[in-house]
């Protein structure tokens, strides 16, 4: 069984992965722990729907899809044309201490992704 840590380490650099290593992708994701920081999980996914720079707003939705339904299992399948957010919300957002495991965790991806980002750039 994998870790918490790990997985999210794998997501980190799935997130990066399109993505060239300079400073403006180290300030979006800068930007994206800010806003998991200070708003939570929702607004970072509403963030991630309408932020196109880069790519990492397409990733990460991707990429936290996949965590949420696939490795952890905490979700059920994304229907067809439904956002994340809301869904995330539905499913998530009920459920505080679910919520705060799911708020580490994107807080820890977030973070191995800056660094991946900052190895790649250099």
């Amino acid at each position: 069984m994998d870790t918490l840590d790990f997985i999210a380490a794998q997501y980190a650099s799935k997130i990066i992965e399109d993505s060239k290593g300079n400073n403006k992708l180290e300030n979006l994701l800068n930007t994206a722990l800010g806003i998991l920081a200070e708003q939570g999980p929702f607004a970072l996914l509403l963030w991630a729907e309408s932020s196109k720079a880069e790519h990492i707003g397409e990733n990460l939705i991707e990429k936290t899809t996949l965590l949420l339904t696939e490795d952890l299992c905490v979700m059920e399948a994304l229907p067809t044309g439904q956002k994340l957010s809301v869904f995330f919300n539905e499913q998530v957002g009920k459920r505080f201490s679910l919520y705060m495991m799911v708020r580490q965790i994107l807080e820890r991806m977030l973070i191995y992704a800056r660094y991946y980002a900052k190895a790649k750039g250099e």
